[in-house]
């Protein structure tokens, strides 16, 4: 109801809704179509961008148009949900960095990376650490769990909070100490699907399989750590995300690399996390699933050249 949408609208933007803004709030909400999620992002610029309830309406209908304008929103979604989740994450950190946008961007491309795995229970440290700099990476040293640098991620979650595309959830461990696993966030479903979207669209494929190896090696790393120390929730958070960029890798087929070794790499590194979650199934008592992952591995690897690795 209208009613209803009003009070989403105040309860992002800290507005009050019955004051001089109430009828320019109740064509906002309007405008959107009382669809909550459209609401929550758009109040959540309004809290965060200086001006008035009035400028702020026509500058954000006004990029939402522009957006909606170019034609690339898929069959099947929601127009204002969708634009309205592109225009939040253009918007990530409004109202709280200056002109340095560096922090942003790496919390925008961790929301990409977010979108190919679990919507739910997704490591914040875990992102943090398939993004560095420099690494040269070596199938036989695989990556250990690691916390990520304390201040910087102070920094990434509050940008995130900038908008409401996803909420942190902080999970103790069966000790109740936290571990590198802990610290994660949760992604609405339909945001999840429209950031994938996205990142597919605005990401040239060969450097699509870059990020995706990179991915692909920190996660086989952390579910054996985590398996070989009896980690047994994180093994089951682990796995469901690697099984959800499994599945995103498989639904892409052939995929572009720079060359043979880089090819090798990202081979050897998907075979490699569905043994690993096969034996995570098992361990599970889930003979079919790991029985069939191990299947399509052994039979995956046997479509491949020879190769003495």
């Amino acid at each position: 109801t209208e009613d209803e949408a009003v009070a989403c609208f105040a309860s992002y933007s800290g507005l009050d809704t019955a004051g001089a803004h109430a009828d320019a709030i109740k064509q906002i909400v309007t405008r959107l179509g009382s669809i909550p999620l459209a609401i929550s992002m758009a109040a959540l610029y309004f809290r965060n961008a200086a001006g008035t309830v009035e400028e702020l309406s026509a500058e954000y209908f006004a990029e939402l148009d522009a957006l909606e304008d170019i034609g690339s929103i898929p069959p099947g979604f929601d127009r204002t949900a969708f634009a309205a989740v592109e225009h939040a994450v253009h918007n990530l950190g409004v109202g709280m960095v200056g002109d340095d946008r560096h922090d942003v961007r790496m919390v925008q491309a961790m929301l990409y990376r977010a979108s190919l795995l679990a919507p739910d229970m997704i490591p914040l440290n875990y992102l943090i650490a398939s993004m560095p700099e420099s690494l040269v990476m070596r199938l036989e040293q695989l990556p250990e769990p690691a916390f990520g640098d304390a201040a910087a991620c102070r920094r990434y979650i509050s940008i995130i909070r900038t908008q409401s595309i996803a909420h942190r959830v902080v999970i103790p461990g069966a000790d109740g100490e936290q571990n590198e696993a802990s610290d994660t966030f949760n992604v609405h479903p339909l945001v999840h699907e429209i950031l994938r979207r996205l990142f597919v669209r605005e990401i040239p494929p060969i450097r699509l399989v870059g990020q995706l190896t990179m991915m692909l090696y920190f996660l086989n790393g952390w579910l054996i750590h985590a398996r070989k120390h009896n980690q047994y929730f994180v093994v089951d958070q682990l796995a469901a995300h690697a099984l959800s960029l499994l599945n995103f890798i498989d639904s892409l087929g052939e995929l572009p690399t720079p060359g043979e070794a880089e090819t090798k790499m990202f081979r050897f590194l998907k075979l490699g996390l569905k043994l690993e979650v096969s034996t995570c199934r098992m361990s599970r008592g889930d003979v079919n699933a790991s029985v069939n992952l191990a299947r399509e591995a052994l039979l995956e690897a046997w479509s491949y050249p020879p190769d003495p690795l």
